[in-house]
């Protein structure tokens, strides 16, 4: 994940889904496919979804996040087109 600005200043962290990734047979969960894989899928020039973490530190610490990734950051998940 990158951190970044958007053009009007709000930092954001950058993920990218391959697009390979959005099909019927891949393992999601009904709470992924609902939120971020028919999102994209029924609306194919969505560019992304933003997203707000609301994990707590305590829960964030268990993995290997960058320092500056906490609760109430933003994450926008791009969809990445795969030929």
């Amino acid at each position: 994940m990158k951190q970044l600005r958007d053009e009007r200043g709000r930092t954001y962290f950058r993920a990218v889904i391959s697009d390979s990734k959005l099909n019927a047979g891949s393992p999601w969960t009904a709470n992924q496919k609902s939120e971020l894989i028919d999102v994209f899928k029924n609306n194919p020039d969505k560019k992304y979804i933003e997203f707000e973490v609301r994990s707590s530190k305590s829960e964030l610490q268990k993995f290997n996040l960058p320092e500056n990734f906490l609760t109430g950051s933003i994450v926008r998940i791009y969809r990445e087109d795969v030929l």
